[in-house]
């Protein structure tokens, strides 16, 4: 008997007063869409950035040889070996790639154009699936191109257009560290996670006011700093 005076109570107040029950009604629907539609949007731009850093590789890591295992220092002469790679690869599961990454900085040269200082990697097939690197054109090397010792290449987009421009590169050659590599691919990147950091400043970059300021001397530093708050109090 109770509940039903309340609620009767409760239905006469609303029918009375029907501007302010709808105005209060109104008020929270609003309020609850607001607060569903920024709970959606900050969850997708979450997942956004969450999948930006998987593609630029945050599920990766890195395996060198520092120490032995009684710790000694290992040589700087000793490197892993295939076997090591194979041992990895039966014993953790959880590993879906593994691929063996050999780098040197080398000079890369096309007719007369030379680039000097690029980073030449060497690996094998699942090293571009490991780094989320997709093909432009041509294709990627193989097992069989490892094995046969087959001197061919996939170039990044940048080294490629610094040297082709706007002309095709698959199929033609170049010299890297002096020796002939014929041109199989080229990536849709650079071929590294340089491709990615215009995207994440996009989703990470917020306005501000700040400034930043430079000095390799810290006393003209601190003197700046100063400088640069008395000018913005006044």
């Amino acid at each position: 008997m109770y509940i039903a005076e309340v609620l009767s109570v409760a239905l006469r107040g609303i029918f009375t007063n029907k501007l302010r029950s709808a105005l209060t009604m109104l008020g929270i629907m609003v309020g609850i869409g607001s607060v569903i539609v920024l709970i959606a949007f900050s969850e997708g731009q979450k997942k956004e950035i969450l999948k930006r850093f998987d593609e630029m590789g945050a599920g990766r890591m890195g395996v060198f040889l520092k120490k032995w295992g009684d710790g000694l220092t290992a040589p700087m002469n000793e490197q892993l070996t295939m076997g090591d790679i194979d041992a990895i690869k039966s014993g953790v599961s959880v590993m879906d790639h593994v691929a063996p990454l050999a780098q040197n900085s080398l000079t890369v040269r096309h007719n007369n154009i030379s680039l000097t200082g690029l980073t030449v990697m060497a690996s094998s097939p699942e090293f571009l699936q490991i780094e989320n690197s997709k093909l432009a054109a041509g294709r990627s090397f193989t097992d069989d191109d490892n094995i046969q010792l087959n001197r061919v290449c996939v170039l990044g987009s940048s080294t490629k257009y610094n040297m082709f421009f706007e002309t095709s590169a698959v199929g033609d050659y170049v010299f890297i560290g002096g020796k002939r590599f014929e041109i199989i691919g080229v990536l849709e990147g650079s071929g590294g996670i340089a491709d990615h950091v215009r995207e994440i400043l996009q989703y990470c970059n917020k306005p501000t006011t700040g400034s930043v300021l430079f000095d390799r001397q810290p006393v003209t530093l601190i003197e700046s700093c100063l400088a640069a708050l008395k000018a913005r109090q006044s």
